[in-house]
């Protein structure tokens, strides 16, 4: 199914012709943003599926909730041994049901494990066990988090802003997640959610548009397949790695390795901050940035920076979009 120009307010439309190169300085109203967006629809259109990861076997991602015009965007990781469609009845309906969020479902490609070919997340070898699996670290993740930076970078050029943009995930997906969402480079996210999860190896990375994300962590206390403590160590090592990050723990007495409606109330109240409309900054606000801080908020908008040469360029830029 193409994109539905006429169903993205006229910003998000106009930011969208922008981060194709697309001229709209001649474009002074709607119908003109729309004429100039089915010029341009087979550019526009090379914003599907990003190419997955050399050997990535992942069916192409999910969604539900609104096609076009989304106020905020949620990619949603499943767990070992599930798939994106799976996750759905199990996480779907819940996390959809808030207007203006769309969520992201993607699926994990098949590999062998134990002699069985099964969906992960993770690059492991044929005999692993679970022991293991929850020490992986950034060589184990790191396809699998560049194809989460990318449904990322997707996102923002549909007209998402960063900041309304979350990356979550469940047990395996979980430990992606996070590690995807500390070290997205481009712009500051609105958030992490690592549900059910654990860390792995010690070492990270944050890059400096996310030492402040807010992150959530929800555990289960009856959770006999990924133990309480290691809910506890996504927390604590989090809040080590970023000092200034919004970390909070949630835990579920009678929560197994699964979900409860007391997870998904909080989850919602997580993402609703992001469903909220961001309220523009006033002109004077961002002329008051630094350039760093301009070709960040710019970036998180989908607008292009590399040919602004000075901060005047990014000024200007900035009060264009």
């Amino acid at each position: 199914m193409g994109l539905d120009f006429g169903a993205l307010r006229t910003g998000e439309l106009k930011q969208l012709l922008k981060s194709r190169g697309v001229s709209v300085t001649d474009c002074f109203d709607r119908e003109t943003l729309l004429e100039r967006a089915e010029e341009r629809r087979s550019c526009l259109e090379a914003l599907s599926v990003p190419p997955p990861p050399a050997g990535w076997a992942g069916a192409d991602p999910l969604e539900q909730g609104p096609e076009g015009g989304a106020d905020a965007v949620l990619i949603l990781l499943h767990g070992f041994g599930d798939s994106g469609d799976g996750f759905i009845s199990q996480m779907g309906g819940p996390l959809i049901a808030q207007p203006g969020l769309r969520v992201v479902f993607p699926s994990a490609p098949r590999t062998q494990i134990g002699g069985f070919p099964v969906s992960s997340w993770l690059s492991l070898s044929p005999g692993v066990n679970p022991a293991q699996m929850m020490r992986a670290g950034g060589s184990e993740a790191r396809s699998a988090v560049d194809y989460v930076h990318e449904l990322i970078r997707r996102e923002i050029a549909r007209g998402v802003p960063s900041s309304a943009i979350a990356v979550g995930g469940f047990s395996q997906g979980g430990l992606v997640a996070v590690r995807a969402g500390l070290s997205f480079p481009d712009a500051p996210l609105g958030g992490v959610l690592a549900l059910s999860t654990f860390f792995g190896a010690e070492a990270a990375t944050v890059t400096a548009a996310q030492r402040s994300v807010r992150v959530q962590v929800c555990h289960g206390e009856a959770d006999g397949v990924v133990p309480l403590a290691e809910g506890r160590r996504v927390a604590e090592r989090v809040g080590r790695l970023a000092p200034d990050a919004a970390v909070s723990f949630c835990s579920y007495p009678s929560m197994a390795h699964a979900t409860c409606p007391e997870e998904v109330r909080d989850i919602r109240a997580f993402l609703g901050a992001l469903v909220e409309a961001e309220a523009p900054p006033e002109a004077a606000d961002l002329k008051a940035m630094s350039a760093a801080e301009l070709k960040a908020w710019l970036r998180g908008r989908g607008v292009p920076t590399a040919d602004c040469f000075e901060r005047a360029d990014l000024v200007a830029r900035a009060l264009e979009v």
